[in-house]
């Protein structure tokens, strides 16, 4: 019976343990260049491409023609930053992911 609840005691344990996912942090432009490359940096060799390639897709694809515009006309680019940070903020490597199969998906749908 002490042997069973050891066992249990320890499992319960081991499940607190997790590594939370890592963010990113969106509250500025060089807070979400540093959250990216510490997080693209904790991935495997393998995945890094894939990431790079997804937060460019997600980038981009927050940004539309109006909002060019606007931040040409009023020559103030913090328009676009500010929208690209937010977009991003919070997100983990599987939002990300997810986040750029979705719009590869619907890319493709408007073909």
């Amino acid at each position: 019976m002490k042997k069973l609840l050891v066992i249990c005691l320890f499992s319960v344990m081991l499940s607190g343990c997790e590594k939370p996912q890592q963010t990113l942090d969106g509250s500025n432009v060089e807070s979400l260049r540093i959250s990216i490359v510490e997080m693209r940096n904790s991935l495997p060799l393998d995945e890094q491409s894939r990431f790079d390639e997804a937060i460019e897709l997600a980038i981009l694809n927050d940004i539309n023609f109006n909002d060019l515009v606007i931040a040409g006309r009023n020559k103030n680019a913090d328009i676009i930053t500010r929208k690209m940070c937010q977009s991003l903020d919070g997100k983990t490597v599987k939002d990300i992911f997810l986040q750029a199969e979705e719009i590869r998906v619907q890319k493709l749908a408007f073909k």
